[in-house]
């Protein structure tokens, strides 16, 4: 190197960026007018032209060199030495991880799942420290579910209930093993989520399926689970009478314990109800079609497929399935009788066919009650009367159904049976409707039903038969419609008074009782 020049020059910073000096260069510690190389460790005047003289140096390439070969491949430190954790941490990520899976397991899919599921995720995230040590099969997922992840959620939903007013839903089932249950349900006002919650509440085992054994088992219930049974407001479940019975039921007996308890029976299953027992007095071959030409199908593939050849051959298209009649299934009966009427020329070939082939006697029995046009006009006048059921009782199965207008709805399905069979001129509420019903010629039984009798070549005394026993269809239709879902007095009547197009009608005298009467 030359000789000092007479003025002093600071280390610069851009220095370690350039592409000649970068790589060695650094600031020197106790001199700012030095700089220091890291591969040689020795400090060099800070001035641009010396600490490239010194790049040049034998020494500097020399000792660069190795440093170079040194260092090349090495990781960084912090790419070694990874964060560590405590043995406890990891156990308690794991547990989380396994209660996670758990719950969603419990939800979605069968807990037989588990024993698969995990495995998989083992090997899909094998760089996972929590994945690896999950272990957890369908006895360890079942004993999570029901002695953790139960009790834990069933204790938070007791807390969130409080001391806020609630109405439970019940329903009785018998499980695979003749075990009866009786499932309970609760729906209250959430003030942490700012909702109305409906959640399931717990699974009680049923020994006395008896009025008293429901209510002590319900009593156990409310004191097992810490619920104020005085802040209960409503009961709701199905018809039965050992559920809804004045005298002796679980309502009658709750009743006398909670004054302010409320009954909602289950819609539903009241006009289901209602149809079934108006329908006993139709005759009894008509079931007996709905059965066995859903059971002929059901068990036999080849008969399948040999009505779905001849439908083809007739129609170029295949035959949708005829369903079967359910007691567990809402009117099932309206989509079993639709079916059959679509297909019925079809359905009557068929079994004349098999008859003739098969020499069966259902197959004899069924081609008989095909080609008999009694059984044909008494399905067209069933039809539009199961579809005025179904079509009710889907509004009020909807998700979110308009709670001020099912009371108009209920009440115009209610009045259009009616109609049909008693003097509209009499069909007030303070009269016997009973003492009013038309003669069997003036019952409307639809238009079809009257076209097609119309056109029948039957003897009119068969004819006059026929249309009898549709009149005692609708007397009994009504008569159970009003026994099982009263209009009059129910909760939906309540309901109504707060619709947005008919509150402004009223006066404010009017409402306030009423809304007094919905919440004593």
């Amino acid at each position: 190197m030359g000789k000092w020049a007479k003025y002093k020059q600071n280390y610069s910073k851009e220095w370690e960026s350039d592409d000649e000096l970068k790589s060695w260069i650094t600031p020197c510690r106790v001199d700012q007018s030095r700089a220091t190389c890291k591969y040689c460790r020795c400090d060099i005047r800070a001035h641009y032209k010396d600490l490239l003289d010194h790049a040049k140096t034998q020494k500097h390439i020399r000792t660069s060199s190795v440093e170079v070969s040194l260092t090349k491949g090495q990781r960084k430190i912090d790419s070694v030495f990874k964060a560590s954790t405590s043995k406890g941490e990891d156990v308690k990520a794991t547990k989380i991880a396994e209660l996670k899976l758990a719950t969603h397991i419990a939800i979605h899919s069968p807990l037989s799942l588990s024993d698969h599921l995990v495995p998989v995720c083992k090997s899909a995230f094998p760089d996972s420290g929590i994945a690896s040590r999950m272990k957890m099969g369908a006895t360890k997922c079942t004993a999570l579910v029901t002695h953790v992840l139960g009790p834990t959620l069933s204790e938070k939903l007791i807390e969130d209930i409080g001391n806020s007013k609630f109405s439970i839903l019940v329903d009785e089932s018998t499980d695979s093993s003749k075990m009866k249950h009786l499932c309970v349900v609760v729906r209250y006002f959430s003030e942490k989520q700012e909702s109305i919650i409906t959640q399931y509440l717990g699974l009680i085992r049923i020994e006395d399926a008896s009025a008293n054994g429901l209510y002590t088992a319900m009593k156990e219930f409310f004191k097992v689970k810490h619920i104020q049974e005085d802040k209960c407001i409503g009961l709701a479940c199905d018809g039965a009478s050992v559920m809804v019975g004045k005298h002796n039921s679980l309502y009658s007996r709750l009743l006398n314990d909670i004054p302010h308890l409320k009954l909602v029976q289950c819609m539903c299953h009241s006009l289901h109800l209602a149809c079934s027992k108006s329908v006993e007095v139709l005759p009894r071959q008509l079931d007996y079609i709905i059965k066995e030409t859903h059971n002929w199908f059901s068990c036999s593939p080849k008969r399948r497929e040999t009505y779905e050849q001849l439908y083809q051959t007739i129609n170029d298209e295949s035959p949708l399935q005829i369903p079967g009649l359910a007691d567990t299934r809402w009117l099932s009966r309206f989509s079993a009788v639709k079916r059959i009427l679509d297909q019925w020329n079809e359905l009557k070939l068929h079994f004349q066919l098999a008859a003739s082939k098969e020499k069966c006697y259902t197959a004899d029995s069924l081609a008989k009650m095909y080609n008999d046009e009694i059984n044909l006009l008494f399905m067209k006048f069933l039809l539009p009367l199961l579809e005025k059921f179904q079509t009710m009782n889907l509004k009020f199965q909807a998700q979110n159904p308009d709670p001020s207008k099912l009371f108009k709805e209920l009440s115009n399905f209610q009045c259009d049976i009616m109609s049909r069979v008693v003097n509209p001129n009499r069909m007030s509420q303070k009269t016997n409707w009973e003492d009013h019903i038309m003669h069997t010629d003036a019952c409307f039984c639809g238009a079809e039903f009257q076209m097609a009798c119309s056109a029948s070549q039957l003897p009119e005394a068969t004819k006059a038969d026929i249309k009898e026993r549709c009149r005692q269809f609708l007397v009994e239709a009504v008569r159970e419609i009003k026994k099982r879902v009263p209009v009059s007095g129910n909760h939906l009547e309540l309901l109504s008074l707060l619709a947005p197009t008919d509150i402004s009608e009223l006066s404010f005298t009017k409402i306030v009782p009423e809304l007094k009467r919905m919440t004593e």
